[in-house]
């Protein structure tokens, strides 16, 4: 139902299932998707790391990962992940 209070929710686990059966290409237009209309949702910086993860490991889209990393480390200093992004970010 795109009415729904739940569809931010319903995208981002779209992207989880998608990413979690091996299916990238899903995973990572899902998580754009996400993306483009769920800004401010609780789970956004949590998506942000996903998909640079997806952008290194599956597509080797190195730019794009780090500018979400930089991004995420800007926007949510504080986030749980944000000692895993800088990690990411280094090993880029």
């Amino acid at each position: 139902s795109p009415n729904s209070p739940y569809i931010n929710d319903s995208k981002l686990w779209l992207a989880r299932s998608y990413s979690a059966s091996g299916a990238y290409l899903k995973s990572k237009a899902a998580y754009q998707d996400y993306q483009s209309t769920s800004k401010g949702h609780a789970k956004y910086a949590y998506a942000m790391f996903e998909l640079s993860k997806i952008l290194v490991k599956e597509f080797n889209e190195i730019d794009k990962a780090k500018f979400l990393l930089l991004d995420m480390i800007k926007k949510y200093p504080e986030h749980p992940l944000i000692n895993k992004a800088n990690q990411l970010l280094l090993d880029l």
